[in-house]
């Protein structure tokens, strides 16, 4: 007959809840960082309007006049450099 000896301290113990929490928090900071760095890079959500196209709807509707929409125009071409 055999005995089997389980030494006390063995296996996966209480902290193995741990390790899928961890790569969950891991991978939820992946895609976070991965989101925002596509939205930074001017990509945008699929169907949102550019803010170009925003300033020319509100040029058109007449809430800006042409020398703000010139100067709003001019800095938004300059932060895309």
């Amino acid at each position: 007959m055999q005995v089997l000896v389980v030494h006390p301290g063995w296996g996966p113990g209480g902290w193995w809840p741990l390790i899928p929490i961890a790569w969950a928090v891991f991978w939820t900071v992946v895609v976070i960082v991965a989101v925002t760095v596509w939205r930074r890079r001017g990509a945008g959500w699929p169907g949102q309007p550019s803010a170009a196209a925003v300033l020319a709807e509100r040029y058109a509707r007449g809430e800006i006049d042409e020398d703000e929409f010139r100067m709003r125009l001019a800095i938004l071409k300059g932060m895309g450099s």
